[in-house]
């Protein structure tokens, strides 16, 4: 399968080409949609027509064109860049939180749970309990009401559980807690341990 990528300094569009496109290739720019449909009239066959999209207002060009891979935290006299994909898991202390990193250190920022994960790319970190949020990439185990990342467990909260094994494949059926308005222990008739004979 081939792409090509058209890149200016806006925006990035790329294409995929059928099989058997062949490898020569000849780029051609109009300047308005006329040109555009002349050449489609002289030359109708093996022609891939794509749209091309309205210009966009220039706030949302400049939020689309760049991506965010971290954020700064004030070190002392200077700010620090810390990058989204070296931070293992974030834990939260009143009005603190601390960054757990893949190199073992902790930082410790003065802000609350809730501002730092407005600022965590929602694909990457999910929040296991009030307390706790934690970067997908590096859980590798999960068991009953717990991720791990590495041998350190992590909880999930009842009222995040839902969310959280959602963002993770299992070939195996996990069970969830069930809802608030079900009875945990089925029947309530049902008595523990050996069954009532009720022709007795």
């Amino acid at each position: 399968m081939k792409y090509v990528v058209l890149k200016n300094s806006q925006s990035v569009l790329s294409v995929q080409l059928p099989d058997g496109f062949g490898s020569k290739m000849e780029i051609i720019c109009f300047e308005n949609q006329m040109e555009f449909d002349n050449f489609l009239d002289e030359n109708p066959v093996g022609v891939c027509q794509i749209s091309f999209p309205h210009q966009l207002d220039k706030t949302t060009t400049e939020q689309n064109h760049f991506v965010h891979d971290g954020f700064f935290v004030r070190q002392n006299d200077f700010f620090k860049k810390i990058l989204f994909i070296n931070i293992m898991w974030i834990e939260a202390s009143r009005s603190y939180c601390y960054i757990h990193m893949t190199d073992n250190s902790n930082i410790i920022i003065t802000y609350p749970m809730a501002e730092v994960k407005k600022k965590l790319p929602p694909d990457l970190f999910i929040q296991t309990h009030r307390s706790y949020i934690v970067n997908a990439k590096f859980v590798n185990k999960y068991v009953g009401n717990a991720v791990y990342i590495d041998n350190q467990s992590l909880p999930i909260s009842r009222k995040f559980k839902k969310k959280v094994l959602e963002n993770f494949l299992f070939l195996d059926n996990i069970k969830l807690p069930p809802d608030e308005d079900e009875n945990p222990f089925g029947n309530e008739n049902q008595s523990f341990g050996k069954k009532s004979n009720p022709n007795r």
